[in-house]
């Protein structure tokens, strides 16, 4: 059996230098042109702080000296993990038309995580499109801070049925804690990353299949001899 060296291996590489420099420069250019596939997509990000009102009792009856967040930021988070969520204006908004598969493609595009120790939600938009990705996350902050203020809203008149006779202390609604901040430049694709990947890729799949295809000829000519 012979015995594979590194030395090996350089001789074989030199003797097929100029069919492996074609095979990485063919996987160069499939890199380039993959990008193509790959949109330019921007970031948009904001924070929003979720209402405020008294906590109570286990009677339902106010805490004066305590306050509670109404509703819970995560609740944020479901709302734009619903597709039929979305209001046309905001669809229209974040270049999308009013059918399942823009709506599903809107919440592909929308991330909200609970933030500030549980008293705020932070959303992150990215899509193709410094402006469009700017025109979306304007429309999901008005859409945010409306949600936000109409769940604690219907959390106090169901409250106010057993404190009728007293002042509601604290009520606040839904503010953005943080405005809104867009990329300015592109955070996807990574195209050095992805064009190197690509070649890598191409170069090693074609290494295979001409190492394959040597060995395939080299067993079918010992074959003729014998």
């Amino acid at each position: 059996m012979t015995e594979l060296t590194f030395s090996k291996l350089i001789d074989w590489a030199l003797a097929r230098r100029k069919s492996l420099l074609a095979l990485a420069f063919g996987g160069f250019i499939a890199g380039i042109a993959a990008l193509s596939f790959f949109p330019e997509k921007y970031e948009a990000s904001f924070i929003v702080k979720v209402p405020v009102i008294n906590s109570v009792d286990k009677e339902n009856q106010i805490l004066p000296k305590a306050i509670q967040f109404v509703p819970d930021p995560v609740e944020l988070k479901k709302l734009f993990l619903r597709p039929e969520a979305f209001s046309s204006q905001t669809l229209k908004a974040c270049g999308f038309g009013d059918s399942n598969t823009d709506r599903k493609e809107l919440v592909k595009s929308v991330v909200s995580e609970v933030t500030e120790y549980g008293s705020a939600a932070l959303v992150v938009v990215r899509m193709s499109g410094k402006d469009r990705v700017s025109s979306c996350a304007n429309a999901l902050m008005s859409s945010a801070t409306l949600f936000l203020d109409q769940e604690k809203n219907l959390k106090v008149d169901f409250l106010k049925q057993f404190n009728s006779n007293q002042p509601w202390l604290v009520n606040q609604n839904a503010r953005i804690a943080y405005g809104l901040r867009i990329s300015d430049k592109p955070v996807s694709p990574n195209a050095i990353k992805l064009v190197l990947g690509i070649a890598l890729g191409i170069f090693l799949l074609g290494l295979w299949i001409f190492v394959s295809w040597t060995q395939v000829l080299r067993v079918l000519g010992a074959k003729n001899h014998s």
